[in-house]
């Protein structure tokens, strides 16, 4: 049996203590690491909630605008011209469209979401047009009916849009 060596005992002691200390480096990046990535994806979630809940709010501005003439539309009878212009506002319609294009479709999500937003676009677009229309046409009681049918579709759509968009965006948040 060999006797009691001191340098040979530190150099153990220094071996095992270098190893200890690099398993203790690579478990304190690991777990650092561990730490960032799930810190980033935190960081992503709360983004994309509030790009949802951003993109919600173009939406349901567009839908306004078409909701807030809907009891005008609910009869068949044509439209009175003086609550229209009263209640609808082309200025805020054309800002809620053109906010609506600026929606950048890809960041969306799910291509219900997308869909909803081409509904509003489109029910935005057919309202200012059919608004335009009647403006410069003529005002016999066919042209107001006609007014009405296509009016209504654009309250369908913008409805059937906001819908898509509500259970897409709304219930991601």
């Amino acid at each position: 049996m060999k006797t009691y060596d001191p340098a040979l005992m530190a150099s153990w002691v220094q071996a095992v203590g270098s190893i200890a200390a690099i398993v203790g480096a690579i478990w304190i990046g690991e777990r650092q690491a561990k730490r960032a990535r799930e810190q980033a994806f935190e960081l992503d979630r709360i983004a994309r909630l509030r790009r949802a809940a951003a993109y919600a709010a173009v939406a349901e501005h567009g839908h306004a605008q078409l909701r807030a003439v809907k009891f005008l539309f609910a009869s068949k009878e044509p439209v009175n011209r003086l609550a229209f212009y009263l209640t609808f506002n082309t200025q805020e319609c054309e800002d809620a469209l053109e906010a609506i294009r600026l929606v950048p479709l890809h960041d969306v999500g799910s291509p219900e979401a997308i869909e909803g937003f081409l509904l509003i676009k489109k029910a935005l677009s057919a309202a200012l047009s059919s608004v335009q229309e009647m403006e410069m046409g003529t005002k016999d009681n066919a042209a107001e009916v006609e007014f009405s049918n296509r009016m209504s579709v654009a309250i369908r759509k913008a409805e059937m849009g906001f819908v898509k968009i509500e259970k897409e965006l709304v219930s991601a948040g």
